[in-house]
């Protein structure tokens, strides 16, 4: 699958422009990176502005981003120092990234205000058309899910589903859902994941901030493997040869 995915590429990071396959962005924020790299991240973001977590991350063998808010100066020393990404530009920041960055490293864009789907894709398609005219080398679009209910996932959902085609990758947040749902991972990352890849997100982003989301890396790597086979050989994400059952088991009388 991954062979003959379409890519695009900077500064050792590939991505694909549309799944098969999808990958997994894991955020740490106090620590374990190497952990993550371990249960499967294909890239670990660091969520917070520390200099020795980005360091650590940095010797763990995986590309590393960096998601440091309006800190324009703190990601970009962290790029300088050899991260590949930096996350959550708004279109108004776009000018404000050194051009030779702008080149060298792949950056992820957000809307700048979450209204309907819509919205979120005119703004995205725009800040996309403006990021390219800049420079960009590799502009990562993420039309941002928020958690379900209230505010409601589904208009980041059907963004992401309209914002395919226009040539640039996708990133859905899953985290956003199941770190705010009272539910085992186990069963909403492959749901989610599955999703993320129907809508055309190549990217799922991944945390595991509360006790309930503890090893959504690996969870999430064996989703998105299935995810991305059961897109190859065009079937649900059932019997592909790999599963996330962990509490219940398809066998009868195995618990």
């Amino acid at each position: 699958i991954r062979g003959e995915a379409r890519v695009r590429c900077v500064g050792g990071l590939c991505v694909p422009v549309e799944p098969p396959p999808l990958l997994v962005f894991s955020e740490v924020y106090s620590g374990g990176v190497g952990a993550r790299v371990g249960l499967g991240a294909d890239l670990v973001v660091v969520g917070s502005r520390d200099r020795g977590l980005v360091e650590e991350a940095l010797d763990s063998g995986v590309p590393v981003g960096v998601d440091s808010g309006l800190d324009l100066g703190f990601m970009e020393w962290a790029l300088d120092a050899g991260a590949v990404l930096g996350m959550s530009l708004t279109r108004d920041m776009l000018g404000r990234v050194p051009r030779r960055l702008r080149e060298e490293k792949a950056f992820v864009i957000i809307p700048r205000a979450l209204g309907g789907a819509g919205d979120r894709v005119r703004e995205l398609e725009a800040a996309y058309r403006e990021a390219v005219g800049m420079g960009y080398t590799l502009p990562i679009l993420d039309p941002v899910l928020q958690p379900l209910v209230m505010p409601g996932a589904l208009e980041g959902l059907i963004a992401a589903r309209g914002l395919r085609g226009l040539g640039a990758p996708i990133m859905l947040g899953i985290n956003n859902v199941y770190e705010l749902l009272d539910a085992d991972t186990t069963g909403s990352i492959p749901v989610l994941a599955s999703l993320a890849a129907e809508a055309g997100a190549s990217i799922i982003l991944v945390s595991e901030e509360s006790r309930k989301a503890l090893g959504a890396t690996l969870e999430a790597r064996i989703a998105a493997d299935m995810a991305s086979i059961a897109l190859k050989w065009k079937t649900p994400p059932k019997d592909l040869g790999l599963n996330l059952l962990v509490s219940k088991e398809k066998r009868p009388g195995a618990w």
